[in-house]
């Protein structure tokens, strides 16, 4: 389209070095692989596990019975905390 009046500006092909331009568009649009460290877990106490859950499980079962359960609530907590 060189030499025409109507063809607009950027009609002719621009020289480039193709690596800075792959470099430069990771760059921009990858996102940054994020390498996680893997921590190792405490060991789970599964027997302390399940009765925790047994006791929010009855808790929630019967919240209907009570009025206003905060207390009910916070006296799960200790449960929970002390044993």
């Amino acid at each position: 389209m060189s030499g025409r009046t109507h063809g607009g500006k950027g009609d002719k092909s621009r020289v480039t070095d193709r690596e800075t331009f792959w470099d430069n568009y990771d760059k921009i649009f990858r996102k940054e692989d994020k390498v996680e460290e893997v921590t190792p877990e405490e060991p789970v106490d599964i027997d302390r596990k399940l009765r925790e859950w047994g006791m929010m499980y009855d808790c929630l079962q019967n919240i209907h019975l009570y009025e206003y359960p905060v207390e009910e609530a916070r006296q799960l907590l200790k449960q929970i905390k002390t044993s």
